[in-house]
């Protein structure tokens, strides 16, 4: 089974020197794709710039901004036949789109140089970003059989505004499972995760990153296996 994990979080150039970025660390993808790689799947990772690496022999490429990794993304599915992508990347909703000293001057970022730190002032204008999720089964060779599985990560005690979040995530058809994790339930030593089917039905809880790997590749096993019957039903039929 060929696999394509994201990792880690963009960084969205202001100058040469200074982004926007967000506190993700890359290590749940790093642990993950170490424990699918164990369990016999080819993996290849695409990881954020400063993200935490895997230990374990794969194929590796690195991403910086909401573009590159967009781009990458679209190169990857696009050129190999991958049967799974699992979408851990954090994603930044927003870009830049340019920079306005005080004086009404606009800047137009990139990632060389440096501004003036000379202002007393700065306004960043952001642009919103389009959901990459929502695109991964269009970029791939595989189209629609491209299984994908999205992370949904939430910061609240409302338990009806973590199932509204899981709801939002599988609407449309986009993924074929989602895993919600909730910020407040995280400890160094406990990572509790919730594994939902397309319909939102809770297909299982996973206490650590390790034991989520394994659901997770379980799930991918299964969902290969069905569709692998089923399209050996229907050359049957059609012979």
């Amino acid at each position: 089974m060929k696999i394509l994990i994201t990792s880690g979080g963009t960084e969205e150039p202001i100058d040469g020197v200074r982004y926007i970025t967000n506190f993700s660390t890359g290590k749940t993808g790093a642990v993950i794709a170490d424990r699918l790689t164990d369990l016999g799947a080819d993996v290849t990772l695409l990881h954020g710039k400063r993200a935490h690496l895997p230990e374990k022999d794969m194929e590796q490429y690195s991403f910086t901004s909401f573009a590159s990794l967009d781009e990458k993304l679209e190169e990857l599915l696009s050129s190999e036949d991958f049967d799974a992508i699992i979408h851990l990347a954090a994603v930044s909703d927003y870009t830049v789109d340019y920079i306005e000293t005080e004086d009404g001057k606009r800047i137009t970022p990139d990632d060389k140089g440096k501004i003036s730190s000379d202002s007393d002032g700065l306004i960043l204008r952001l642009k919103r970003n389009y959901k990459i999720l929502q695109r991964l089964k269009t970029y791939s060779r595989r189209g629609k059989e491209l299984l994908v599985i999205g992370f949904k990560l939430t910061d609240t005690d409302s338990k009806v505004e973590m199932a509204e979040a899981v709801t939002k995530q599988l609407k449309g058809g986009f993924v074929d499972l989602v895993v919600h994790n909730n910020l407040r339930d995280i400890t160094p030593s406990v990572h509790p995760a919730g594994l939902y089917l397309p319909k939102g039905e809770l297909l299982c809880r996973t206490g650590t990153k390790e034991e989520l790997a394994e659901k997770l590749f379980s799930f991918l096993q299964s969902e290969n296996n069905r569709k692998a019957k089923a399209e050996s039903l229907q050359k049957g039929e059609s012979n």
